[in-house]
């Protein structure tokens, strides 16, 4: 019902989040920004709107994070903790993302954040722990007859000695603050078929 919600907002064009919310509100369900889809109790009344393993091909994942990237937020005082807490809670996203995700779906993973604990280390974490395999996220992150046009894109690795290998670092998108105005990371993955061992 969540889809079909969607798809009668949004026909061919462009939606807002009010609209889809709106339209859910109408046919009882959550929205989108309730408490409730957080699994929190609410008040609403709305019907809890939950989904089983595999129901998506592609997921985007834009989870909390230190925001060490923006500009304005490069001045904050972080300590070593906020970052760990941040890490902590994007593992269970992460969790939560590769289990929704269908076998072969695409999973995109984006900070706006320059620490390798909550990007490398984490991109290591989901490779090592959750059925996921690292895709070329330059494929798809450039238009290609385009992308020689920057020469910032050859510098665009992630950083070395933080969990992945030299092609893998090649894999992710890491844009420097320095370079870009903000910095923020992306990888994407491909699910793979879990092992049973």
């Amino acid at each position: 019902r969540i889809w079909k919600a969607v798809i009668a907002v949004v026909g061919r064009g462009t939606v807002s989040r009010l609209q889809v919310n709106a339209r859910l509100r109408k046919l009882g369900l959550a929205a989108l920004d309730d408490d409730i889809c957080q699994g929190q109790p609410g008040s609403t009344g709305a019907k809890r709107v939950s989904f089983t393993a595999g129901s998506f091909d592609r997921v985007l994942l834009d989870p909390p994070c230190s925001a060490m990237g923006q500009r304005p937020l490069l001045r904050w005082g972080k300590t070593m903790r906020d970052v760990h807490d941040h890490v902590d809670y994007q593992r269970q996203f992460l969790r939560t993302a590769s289990r929704l995700l269908a076998e072969d779906g695409e999973l995109v993973y984006s900070t706006c954040t320059v620490t390798p604990h909550e990007n490398e280390e984490n991109v290591r974490w989901a490779l090592d722990e959750l059925p996921l395999e690292l895709l070329d996220a330059r494929e798809t992150g450039f238009i290609p007859e385009r992308a020689s046009s920057f020469p910032e894109t050859t510098s665009l690795a992630g950083i070395p000695n933080c969990g992945l290998c030299d092609e893998q670092r090649q894999f992710v998108l890491r844009f420097d603050p320095g370079v870009w105005d903000v910095g923020f990371f992306v990888a994407r993955f491909r699910r793979c078929k879990e092992h049973v061992g």
